[in-house]
Protein backbone atom coordinates (compact mmCIF):
# COMPACT_ATOMS: atom_id res chain seq x y z
CA UNK A 1 0.00 0.00 0.00
CA UNK A 2 1.25 3.29 -1.13
CA UNK A 3 0.80 6.10 1.32
CA UNK A 4 1.14 9.87 -0.74
CA UNK A 5 1.45 11.52 2.98
CA UNK A 6 3.17 10.78 6.61
CA UNK A 7 0.05 8.85 7.72
CA UNK A 8 0.61 7.65 10.81
CA UNK A 9 -1.29 3.75 11.71
CA UNK A 10 -2.18 2.69 14.92
CA UNK A 11 -3.68 0.11 14.06
CA UNK A 12 -0.72 -23.50 43.05
CA UNK A 13 -0.49 -19.86 42.86
CA UNK A 14 -3.11 -17.67 41.36
CA UNK A 15 -0.88 -14.84 39.38
CA UNK A 16 -2.87 -11.97 37.57
CA UNK A 17 -1.17 -9.78 34.52
CA UNK A 18 -1.70 -6.09 34.63
CA UNK A 19 0.21 -5.02 31.84
CA UNK A 20 -0.03 -4.19 27.69
CA UNK A 21 1.60 -7.23 25.97
CA UNK A 22 3.81 -10.13 26.06
CA UNK A 23 6.96 -9.60 24.91
CA UNK A 24 8.24 -12.35 23.05
CA UNK A 25 10.96 -13.45 20.81
CA UNK A 26 12.29 -16.98 19.68
CA UNK A 27 15.57 -15.36 19.83
CA UNK A 28 15.42 -15.43 23.66
CA UNK A 29 15.26 -19.11 23.74
CA UNK A 30 18.34 -20.01 21.99
CA UNK A 31 20.39 -18.30 24.54
CA UNK A 32 20.48 -17.30 28.46
CA UNK A 33 20.96 -18.42 31.65
CA UNK A 34 21.05 -22.01 32.80
CA UNK A 35 17.70 -23.83 33.67
CA UNK A 36 17.35 -25.18 37.11
CA UNK A 37 16.45 -29.09 37.15
CA UNK A 38 12.75 -28.99 36.96
CA UNK A 39 11.32 -32.59 37.42
CA UNK A 40 7.76 -32.71 36.29
CA UNK A 41 5.03 -31.76 39.15
CA UNK A 42 1.51 -33.12 38.69
CA UNK A 43 -0.99 -31.07 39.47
CA UNK A 44 -3.26 -31.82 42.75
CA UNK A 45 -7.09 -32.31 42.73
CA UNK A 46 -8.53 -29.13 44.28
CA UNK A 47 -11.62 -28.72 46.46
CA UNK A 48 -14.01 -25.97 46.55
CA UNK A 49 -12.27 -24.85 49.39
CA UNK A 50 -9.15 -24.33 47.32
CA UNK A 51 -11.11 -22.47 44.44
CA UNK A 52 -12.69 -20.17 47.65
CA UNK A 53 -9.06 -19.59 48.72
CA UNK A 54 -7.70 -18.45 46.01
CA UNK A 55 -10.87 -16.39 45.09
CA UNK A 56 -10.30 -14.96 48.64
CA UNK A 57 -6.58 -14.38 48.03
CA UNK A 58 -6.95 -12.64 44.89
CA UNK A 59 -9.47 -10.54 46.56
CA UNK A 60 -7.34 -9.20 49.03
CA UNK A 61 -4.85 -8.47 46.45
CA UNK A 62 -7.36 -6.41 44.32
CA UNK A 63 -8.76 -4.61 47.47
CA UNK A 64 -5.33 -3.53 48.94
CA UNK A 65 -3.32 -2.76 45.35
CA UNK A 66 -5.82 -2.52 42.23
CA UNK A 67 -6.61 1.72 41.81
CA UNK A 68 -9.23 1.36 39.63
CA UNK A 69 -12.13 0.34 41.99
CA UNK A 70 -13.76 3.28 41.93
CA UNK A 71 -13.25 4.63 38.15
CA UNK A 72 -15.43 1.34 37.11
CA UNK A 73 -18.27 2.28 39.53
CA UNK A 74 -18.23 5.38 37.52
CA UNK A 75 -17.77 3.85 33.95
CA UNK A 76 -19.68 1.01 34.50
CA UNK A 77 -21.66 1.20 37.25
CA UNK A 78 -20.14 -2.53 38.96
CA UNK A 79 -19.40 -2.29 42.48
CA UNK A 80 -16.88 -5.25 42.44
CA UNK A 81 -15.81 -4.90 45.77
CA UNK A 82 -19.39 -5.04 47.10
CA UNK A 83 -19.85 -8.10 44.92
CA UNK A 84 -17.70 -10.72 46.87
CA UNK A 85 -20.54 -12.96 48.09
CA UNK A 86 -21.79 -13.33 44.27
CA UNK A 87 -18.64 -13.76 43.12
CA UNK A 88 -17.58 -16.46 46.15
CA UNK A 89 -21.26 -18.35 45.01
CA UNK A 90 -19.73 -18.56 41.76
CA UNK A 91 -16.60 -19.68 42.11
CA UNK A 92 -18.20 -22.31 44.50
CA UNK A 93 -19.23 -24.02 41.52
CA UNK A 94 -16.12 -24.98 39.95
CA UNK A 95 -16.05 -28.05 39.02
CA UNK A 96 -12.52 -28.20 37.84
CA UNK A 97 -9.14 -26.26 38.22
CA UNK A 98 -10.02 -25.15 34.03
CA UNK A 99 -13.24 -24.45 35.11
CA UNK A 100 -12.12 -22.27 38.49
CA UNK A 101 -10.22 -20.22 35.81
CA UNK A 102 -13.34 -19.83 33.20
CA UNK A 103 -15.09 -18.50 36.14
CA UNK A 104 -12.37 -16.31 37.59
CA UNK A 105 -11.76 -14.28 34.31
CA UNK A 106 -15.91 -13.89 33.97
CA UNK A 107 -15.52 -12.17 37.63
CA UNK A 108 -12.40 -10.10 36.58
CA UNK A 109 -14.22 -9.35 33.42
CA UNK A 110 -16.43 -7.21 35.62
CA UNK A 111 -13.10 -4.83 36.44
CA UNK A 112 -13.38 -3.69 32.35
CA UNK A 113 -10.19 -3.97 31.94
CA UNK A 114 -8.14 -5.89 29.49
CA UNK A 115 -5.44 -6.09 30.92
CA UNK A 116 -6.53 -7.61 34.03
CA UNK A 117 -6.70 -11.83 33.79
CA UNK A 118 -5.38 -15.09 34.81
CA UNK A 119 -2.72 -16.08 32.27
CA UNK A 120 -2.98 -19.13 30.74
CA UNK A 121 -0.84 -22.02 30.96
CA UNK A 122 0.70 -21.21 27.02
CA UNK A 123 0.98 -17.67 28.45
CA UNK A 124 2.67 -18.58 32.18
CA UNK A 125 5.15 -21.04 30.40
CA UNK A 126 6.35 -18.41 27.66
CA UNK A 127 6.66 -16.02 30.74
CA UNK A 128 8.89 -17.75 32.66
CA UNK A 129 11.10 -18.59 29.39
CA UNK A 130 11.05 -15.20 28.59
CA UNK A 131 12.30 -13.92 32.11
CA UNK A 132 14.60 -16.93 32.24
CA UNK A 133 16.26 -16.41 29.13
CA UNK A 134 16.54 -12.56 29.52
CA UNK A 135 20.23 -11.02 29.74
CA UNK A 136 20.19 -8.61 31.96
CA UNK A 137 22.53 -7.21 34.51
CA UNK A 138 22.73 -7.15 38.42
CA UNK A 139 23.17 -3.23 38.52
CA UNK A 140 19.81 -3.02 36.22
CA UNK A 141 16.62 -2.30 37.91
CA UNK A 142 14.88 -4.62 36.29
CA UNK A 143 16.84 -7.75 37.15
CA UNK A 144 15.30 -8.20 40.69
CA UNK A 145 12.02 -8.14 39.23
CA UNK A 146 13.26 -10.27 36.99
CA UNK A 147 14.42 -12.85 39.94
CA UNK A 148 11.57 -12.67 41.81
CA UNK A 149 9.07 -13.32 38.76
CA UNK A 150 11.50 -16.54 37.74
CA UNK A 151 11.74 -17.84 41.63
CA UNK A 152 7.68 -17.56 41.72
CA UNK A 153 7.25 -19.46 38.29
CA UNK A 154 9.96 -21.97 39.53
CA UNK A 155 7.38 -22.84 42.80
CA UNK A 156 6.12 -26.34 42.60
CA UNK A 157 2.24 -25.37 42.50
CA UNK A 158 3.18 -22.97 39.82
CA UNK A 159 5.28 -25.34 38.07
CA UNK A 160 2.36 -27.36 37.87
CA UNK A 161 0.20 -25.17 36.44
CA UNK A 162 2.15 -23.82 33.34
CA UNK A 163 3.83 -27.19 32.85
CA UNK A 164 7.60 -26.16 33.54
CA UNK A 165 9.93 -28.92 33.71
CA UNK A 166 12.82 -30.06 31.81
CA UNK A 167 10.88 -31.88 29.21
CA UNK A 168 8.89 -28.71 28.21
CA UNK A 169 11.63 -26.58 28.91
CA UNK A 170 14.33 -28.67 26.66
CA UNK A 171 11.28 -28.78 23.89
CA UNK A 172 10.99 -25.40 23.77
CA UNK A 173 14.79 -24.47 23.43
CA UNK A 174 14.90 -27.06 20.46
CA UNK A 175 11.72 -25.29 18.90
CA UNK A 176 12.82 -21.84 19.32
CA UNK A 177 15.71 -22.47 16.78
CA UNK A 178 12.73 -22.98 13.81
CA UNK A 179 11.53 -20.72 11.89
CA UNK A 180 7.64 -21.32 12.92
CA UNK A 181 8.33 -21.30 16.74
CA UNK A 182 6.63 -17.80 16.82
CA UNK A 183 3.62 -18.76 14.95
CA UNK A 184 3.12 -21.11 17.43
CA UNK A 185 3.28 -19.22 20.60
CA UNK A 186 1.31 -16.42 18.75
CA UNK A 187 -1.52 -18.95 17.63
CA UNK A 188 -1.09 -17.57 13.89
CA UNK A 189 -0.77 -20.53 11.79
CA UNK A 190 1.75 -19.53 9.70
CA UNK A 191 1.18 -16.19 8.96
CA UNK A 192 3.74 -14.55 10.93
CA UNK A 193 3.66 -12.14 13.59
CA UNK A 194 2.49 -9.32 11.86
CA UNK A 195 -0.25 -8.83 8.95
CA UNK A 196 -0.78 -6.29 6.85
CA UNK A 197 -3.51 -5.39 3.81
CA UNK A 198 -5.44 -2.61 2.39
CA UNK A 199 -8.97 -2.58 3.14
CA UNK A 200 -10.67 0.83 1.19
CA UNK A 201 -8.20 3.52 -0.82
CA UNK A 202 -5.84 4.72 1.68
CA UNK A 203 -6.81 3.03 4.85
CA UNK A 204 -5.42 0.06 5.79
CA UNK A 205 -4.49 -1.97 8.89
CA UNK A 206 -1.34 -3.34 10.54
CA UNK A 207 -1.91 -6.11 12.84
CA UNK A 208 0.84 -7.12 15.66
CA UNK A 209 0.11 -9.96 17.77
CA UNK A 210 2.68 -9.88 19.97
CA UNK A 211 5.04 -7.15 21.05
CA UNK A 212 8.50 -8.55 20.84
CA UNK A 213 12.40 -7.23 21.20
CA UNK A 214 15.31 -7.66 19.65
CA UNK A 215 15.61 -10.15 16.36
CA UNK A 216 11.75 -10.32 16.44
CA UNK A 217 11.66 -6.89 15.84
CA UNK A 218 13.72 -6.48 12.68
CA UNK A 219 11.66 -9.80 11.35
CA UNK A 220 8.46 -7.86 11.99
CA UNK A 221 10.28 -4.29 10.05
CA UNK A 222 10.07 -6.68 7.17
CA UNK A 223 6.80 -7.15 6.91
CA UNK A 224 5.86 -3.63 8.16
CA UNK A 225 8.46 -0.89 6.59
CA UNK A 226 8.15 -1.76 3.13
CA UNK A 227 4.13 -1.47 3.61
CA UNK A 228 4.13 1.99 4.45
CA UNK A 229 6.47 2.73 1.65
Amino acid sequence: MKYTNKSKLIAGALILVIGSSLWLSKDYLTKGNAFPNLPRVEQTVNTTEDYLADFDYAYEVLKETYPYFEVNKIKSGVDWLANKDKYRAEIAKSKSTSDFYNRMNLILEDLHNGHTQLIDEKIGFNMYMLMKSYQIKPEDKFYYYREQEIEQFEAPKVRARYNINNESIKKALENGNKKDFLNNIVNNGNLGNVLVGDIKNDIGYIKINAMQTDMGIEEDKKTILPYLE
